[in-house]
């Protein structure tokens, strides 16, 4: 069955990001420390499939990253 163009399309994008973050008055500075999830709920959406016809149509190119954690800080003197 032949598929008209703008037929087919892939599964929609979630992805949930989340920022803790804690602020702290000390001698006139301010200190912010944060903590940063990216795609916490580790989804593996398939971002780019092969389009061209062969052995490799329609196998994944490119998938949502993994989750990632990142700490960080910030000082306002």
């Amino acid at each position: 069955m032949i598929k008209k163009p703008y037929e087919e399309f892939l599964d929609r994008l979630n992805q949930v990001d989340v920022r803790f973050s804690k602020s702290i008055k000390l001698a006139g500075m301010k200190m912010e420390g944060q903590f940063d999830i990216y795609n916490a709920f580790n989804a593996n959406t398939i971002l780019q499939i092969n389009p061209n016809y062969g052995a490799s149509l329609r196998r994944p190119l490119a998938v949502l990253g993994a989750r990632l954690l990142k700490f960080g800080a910030q000082i306002d003197f």
